[in-house]
């Protein structure tokens, strides 16, 4: 069986051409400031949830202070997307405030309420989280190495956030779900 060599060329390497953003076409990328809305909407929506829920479920031993640290990435990724928004414009969407209204936390001071309330928290994190990917793609299209240094470390946040609510919510799942109120 015989080898096939890949051709010789002179033409750069495609990891040797330095990465640069791609041009705008008409001047204009008007998808990406939508997408940026979305991720802002949702950052916002899911930052306002948690400190809802922090709140709320004050005499529960974590929930106040994780759920506080967990908004305030959501809060810190608001300032950071700033950046981004100047370079590719503002878009404010109504998604995110529509799935934030739909699954609003309640706000029940039980076992019950807190499962749901942390439930209704981790969809607000994957409506986060879907932004994030599509925007980390957009930027590697886009070979605009900034923008996706910053999209995978707000996702590296948003993946932690995920986490701990998931893991809360199976530790308090179980007690809430077979213990009569």
């Amino acid at each position: 069986m015989s080898r096939i060599e890949a051709p010789q060329s002179d033409a750069p390497r495609l990891e040797s051409v330095p990465l640069a953003p791609a041009p705008a076409r008409n001047g204009k990328r008007q998808q990406v400031n939508e997408y940026v809305g979305l991720l802002e909407g949702s950052e916002r929506a899911l930052a306002d949830a948690l400190e809802a829920v922090a709140d709320a479920h004050r005499d529960e031993p974590d929930v106040f202070e994780d759920c506080r640290l967990l908004a305030s990435w959501s809060r810190t990724a608001l300032e950071e997307l700033k950046a981004v928004k100047q370079r590719y414009g503002d878009a404010q969407e109504a998604e995110p405030q529509r799935l934030a209204d739909a699954v609003k936390p309640q706000l029940k001071a039980s076992g019950f309420g807190l499962v749901r309330d942390l439930h209704d928290c981790w969809l607000l994190g994957n409506e986060t989280h879907i932004s994030l990917i599509v925007l980390d793609q957009t930027a590697i299209a886009l070979r605009d190495e900034a923008m996706k240094s910053l999209i995978e470390r707000l996702a590296k946040d948003n993946e932690r956030q995920r986490t701990w609510l998931l893991s809360r919510i199976k530790q308090a799942a179980p007690q809430a779900l077979n213990v009569p109120s």
